[in-house]
This record gives structure tokens, sequence and C-alpha cells, in this order.
């Protein structure tokens, strides 16, 4: 029902991965970068908004990535590119992979986002903003010819009590007290859907569930979850013979 690969691989995160407050100090604009998720915890509830990414943009995290990956480079890019010390990246095998040497975003926008280290309540958030990310996080994308189910019911399913076992199945303990997890591991990952939930069932529950989450109310947000699962999914009678 999905594909997953992770983000993309820079080779030197902190070179062409900036913070704001760091472009002045190499004559950069907010022009010459675009915004992408480069850690998990950039985003909040179940769907990133075009709102996220203003939010994004004014703060200070580390989520301007410089715009290197086009055919022609701003002047002031080309310039900053040329401060890397060319002895530093012959040695970075990362970089030999690629023609030219800084060119890496493949431009692949996913349909969403997944973990790779799951702390608290396990997330698929929906890539409405159309952001990239880069390997800390893993990209998404819908086999939609192929699935019957809707993107935000995967998202709420995930969320609910069942999403969070079937996460705790196949994720591995780390000593940080988060649950490390494949892209092989996800794509194992079994969820309890509803196959007739209407449209309007399933957008209440979703909106709920973002708004729970975005507030840090875990928990309750899980509770809804369940609540929309046990609405939607018939509850057939056990006869006892």
């Amino acid at each position: 029902m999905i594909d997953i690969k992770i983000g993309l691989v820079t080779g030197a995160t902190s070179f062409f991965v900036l913070r704001s407050s760091s472009l002045a100090e190499y004559s950069l604009r907010k022009s010459d970068c675009s915004v992408l998720i480069s850690k998990f915890r950039h985003t909040s509830g179940i769907v990133l908004t075009e709102e996220d990414v203003a939010l994004l943009r004014s703060s200070n995290d580390r989520v301007l990535l410089i715009k290197c990956s086009q055919k022609k480079l701003s002047n002031r890019v080309k310039t900053y590119l040329d401060t890397f010390p060319v002895e530093i990246r012959n040695k970075i095998a990362t970089f030999e992979k690629r023609e030219p040497w800084y060119k890496l975003d493949d431009k692949q926008i996913p349909d969403g986002f997944l973990p790779c280290l799951v702390r608290g309540a396990p997330r698929l958030v929906l890539n409405y903003a159309g952001l990239n990310c880069t390997n800390n996080v893993l990209r998404i994308w819908f086999k939609r010819e192929k699935g019957q189910f809707l993107p935000e019911i995967l998202a709420i399913a995930l969320t609910s009590t069942v999403g969070q076992v079937a996460v705790e199945t196949f994720g591995r303990a780390c000593g940080s007290g988060g649950l490390k997890i494949e892209p092989g591991d996800w794509q194992r990952v079994r969820l309890l859907v509803p196959a007739n939930a209407s449209q309007g069932e399933i957008g209440r529950a979703f909106l709920d569930v973002n708004e729970l989450l975005r507030n840090g109310r875990h928990d309750a947000a899980r509770h809804a979850a369940d609540a929309f699962l046990l609405r939607t999914i018939p509850i057939y009678p056990v006869i006892l013979i």
C-alpha cells in the first residue's frame, strides 16, 4: 500500500542545512534556501501545512536547505559552495556518488513522513505542504491505484491503541527510550481500519486527532482514534455453541 525510502542524504548536513541566524554570516538570503524537515520533531500532529512551513522558516531551527540542486545557481550560492574545503570534499564518499558533488535534492516529494525513531505516540504525518526531508526521516508514497483506504484513515489508525501495539511489535528498543523502526519494519505493520467510513466521519476524526497531538495530549489523541475505529468498524456477534 505504501512505498518507503529514506530522505535526502546530504553528506554534510551542517553545511547544506542552515539556521536562519547563519545566513547573514555567509552572505545568503532566505530566498537562497528551501524549507525541509531535518528532524521528525519539526512536525506535530498528523499533517504538515503551509502554516507549519511558515513557522519553521521563521524559527532558528536547522531547516533551511541551500538551493544547490538547480541547473542555474545564484551567485551567492556558488560563492557559498566554494567555501567547502576541497581536501575534505574529496574524502566524503557521498559526494563521489553525485555529479556535481553538491546536487543532493532528488525532488521526490513524499506524500507523508514516518519517524526512524518513535518516541511516545507513533505518527504518520501527511505532507500537505509539499516539503522534502533529510535521511533522519522516512519518506512514504501511497500506492493509490491499489489502496482502498484514504491516507487520512491510515494516519488516524496509526495513532490508535492497535497502531501503537503494532509499532511496538516491530520496533527495536533503544537506550534513549525510543523505538527504532526501519523501512522494512514499517512495511510489516498492519493496521485496523474501517472499509466504509464516511468522508465526514474521517474528516472530523482526522481534525480531532491532529489537534490533540499538536497540543501534546497524546493519550487523548489515542482515545479519539480508538473511538473512531470503534464507531466505523462493524462489530459482529459471537455465537457460542
